[in-house]
């Protein structure tokens, strides 16, 4: 037998793919060799096992992060319970890391107790992966900006209920200005037009938010039961163990509010009943790739369920937050009536044809956010692979923690970041700056919320109905001096504004048309 002989291109092919193979492996290992070599961001020198937990302002950890800022810069490093913490506190850190490398920084830590609340189901917890995925494809194609816009309508009707409530009993107003979001919410997500109080679909899901609240007191609760799991296993009966009981009873409430507004819409389908929503939008369609009908299925439920409950909680907040700025700034107020007056006049309501032509209140509406940042940490992010930035090492498994309330704070950019100062977002001819702040807010990347074009046409919507019917202004009491309003917040991942006395008065004597 005659021996193999190799072709010289054969061997050259080979020679050259043995090279390059080993060029790789000696780049890879160059690389980690390089990253274990450099220092991790400056910050705070903790405790062993608690770290800097004790450092840590446990309501407002925003305002400790924001400090951290000023004595180690944009990109501060600390350990709390044995997890390592990356926390971004400029806009352009943000940028360079989340969005520009949204492969590596797209991902969420796993947090062990929001199972136990019934919680991991939110889009927003979910780690990188099939069911991500699916939610972003689900959530893309339903609530996009071209497919709000069909909503449009559903919106002014509901405003005009909004405007109704308010008239009949202004004292209400932050339950009415609740009605009105939940109302969008369900009609938008199911279909279904919920009654003003104790809707058996609305009620349900307001008092899973109001589970919520009471869940996440502060942020420290979910780091803390993460790091002494044994506190999980307590019984619910045991003395001391509120959190086992919440637990207990936010996963019954779960259960309950994604079964039975989706089994609602399926039954109009079934009927041949004309149901104009997000989720049967998504019922009338396929399953994608190997996913089958079942799991199809509960996706879309966990969508609906995440939307309703994260859009609910955030637009309540807003417009509660715009009110409580008009009470305190009349001189604000006047302006955007004003403007009111001169594009639309006092015969009819706005519409949003009418947007373009008024960007005081736009500007108005983007300070609301930046003045006070309702989601001032956002969810964290996770490391997805170790990392470098501006001579830094970043671990993979790191938690980044965007701090958005030192962003909107900073006074290099917002002079003054305490006032309230709509125009600091116009030019000197009065034209809205092309660059909105308040977007920092809405997340980056494959992570940014879904439902932005939502929110920011119902709250636009809501405030400017309120500004051309109504004049909001400090309450009198009952010895005839005017109820100081004190801008308070309850913690949590989303703030809250706490009740506050105002008055209502209107700003013309016959209803408006659209």
């Amino acid at each position: 037998m005659e021996p193999l002989h190799r072709s010289p291109a054969v061997f050259i092919f080979g020679s050259l793919f043995a090279a390059l193979l080993v060029v790789a492996l000696t780049g890879r290992l160059i690389k980690a060799l390089t990253l274990r070599q450099l220092a991790l961001p400056p910050g705070p020198k903790g405790l062993p096992f608690i770290g800097s937990a004790f450092s840590i302002n446990k309501r407002e950890p925003w305002l400790t992060y924001t400090e951290w800022k000023k004595s180690y810069g944009e990109i501060v490093s600390c350990r709390v319970f044995g997890e390592q913490y990356i926390i971004l506190n400029s806009e352009r850190v943000v940028k360079a890391l989340v969005e520009q490398r949204s492969s590596i920084y797209s991902d969420r830590p796993v947090i062990k107790a929001a199972s136990r609340f019934g919680m991991d189901f939110n889009t927003g917890y979910l780690p990188c992966g099939g069911t991500w995925r699916a939610h972003r494809r689900m959530f893309n194609q339903t609530l996009n900006s071209g497919a709000i816009e069909q909503y449009h309508p559903l919106l002014i009707v509901k405003g005009r209920t909004l405007l109704e409530n308010l008239l009949g009993a202004p004292e209400d107003l932050i339950d009415h200005l609740k009605t009105f979001t939940m109302s969008i919410l369900v009609a938008i997500t199911y279909g279904y037009d919920a009654a003003p109080r104790n809707d058996r679909f609305a009620a349900p899901l307001d008092e899973v938010i109001s589970t919520a609240v009471r869940m996440t007191p502060e942020q420290g609760t979910f780091p803390v039961l993460d790091a002494l799991p044994q506190l999980c296993h307590l019984p619910s009966w045991f003395p001391g163990a509120e959190l086992q009981r919440l637990a207990l009873r936010c996963r019954e409430q779960i259960a309950e509010v994604k079964h039975s507004p989706f089994q609602f819409v399926k039954d109009c389908l079934l009927n041949y009943i004309e149901n104009r929503s997000m989720v049967a939008e998504l019922l009338q369609q396929e399953a994608t790739g190997d996913q089958d009908r079942e799991s199809y299925e509960q996706d879309i439920k966990d969508c609906a369920t995440t939307g309703v409950l994260a859009g609910s909680d955030l637009i309540h907040s807003t417009l509660v937050t715009f009110v409580m700025a008009m009470v305190l700034h009349p001189d604000v107020q006047d302006r955007a009536h004003a403007e009111l007056d001169r594009v639309v006049g006092r015969d009819r309501l706005p519409t949003f044809r009418d947007k373009a032509s008024m960007p005081y209140i736009d500007a108005v509406l983007r300070e609301v956010s930046r003045w006070c940042p309702l989601s001032p940490l956002a969810i964290p992010h996770m490391a997805a692979r170790d990392d470098s930035f501006e001579g830094h090492q970043i671990p993979k498994g790191s938690l980044v923690i965007l701090n958005l309330w030192g962003m909107a704070k900073d006074e290099d950019r917002f002079p003054d970041p305490a006032a309230f100062r709509p125009e600091r977002h116009l030019s000197a001819e009065g034209d809205l700056l092309p660059k909105d702040p308040s977007s920092v807010f809405f997340g980056y990347g494959g992570r940014a919320c879904p439902g932005r074009y939502l929110a920011g046409a119902s709250t636009w919507l809501a405030a400017v109905f309120m500004l051309s019917t109504y004049k909001f202004s400090k309450a009198i009491g009952p010895a005839g001096y005017e109820i100081d309003v004190f801008p308070k917040f309850s913690g949590g991942t989303t703030l809250r504004p706490r009740q506050f006395a105002c008055r209502i008065t209107s700003r013309s004597e016959k209803p408006k048309s659209t």
